[in-house]
C-alpha cells in the first residue's frame, strides 16, 4: 500500500489492471492490482473434489431415520454428525479410491 496525494478517473483508467486505487479511512492509496489467478489443480486434487461433491450428494439422500442414528452417535461430542459422516466417507475414498455404499434408509433392509 502506498499513500498518494490523490488520483483522478483518468489516472484510474490509465492504470486499470496494473494499479488498484482506493480510499482507506479517507486516505487515497494505491497498490499492485490483486492477482486472483490460481495454480492448476492436480489430478489428485480434482479427484478429491469430485469425491467430496459425491459425498455431499449422498448426504442429501440419507433418510431422517438414519440421520437420527448419526446424530445419536455424536451427542455430547465435539464433531457434529455431519463432520463424522464426511470424515468416514472421505477416509473410505482415500483408501479404496471408490465411493462407499451409503445406507440411505434402514426400512429397505427387510430381514437382515
Amino acid at each position: 500500500m502506498a499513500v498518494v496525494s490523490g488520483f483522478s478517473k483518468q489516472t484510474i483508467r490509465k492504470y486499470k489492471g496494473l494499479i488498484d486505487f482506493y480510499y482507506w479511512r479517507g486516505i487515497p492509496c494505491a497498490r499492485k492490482w490483486p492477482d486472483w489467478s490460481h495454480p492448476k489443480l492436480s489430478a489428485g486434487q480434482k479427484a478429491s473434489m469430485a469425491a467430496f461433491k459425491q459425498c455431499m450428494i449422498d448426504l442429501k439422500k440419507v433418510s431422517p431415520h438414519v440421520r437420527e442414528v448419526w446424530k445419536s452417535l455424536t451427542v455430547g461430542k465435539a464433531p457434529a454428525w455431519v463432520d463424522v459422516y464426511k470424515a468416514n466417507y472421505m477416509g473410505y475414498w482415500k483408501i479404496y479410491k471408490t465411493y462407499p455404499a451409503v445406507m440411505a434408509d434402514f426400512e429397505d433392509l427387510g430381514d437382515v
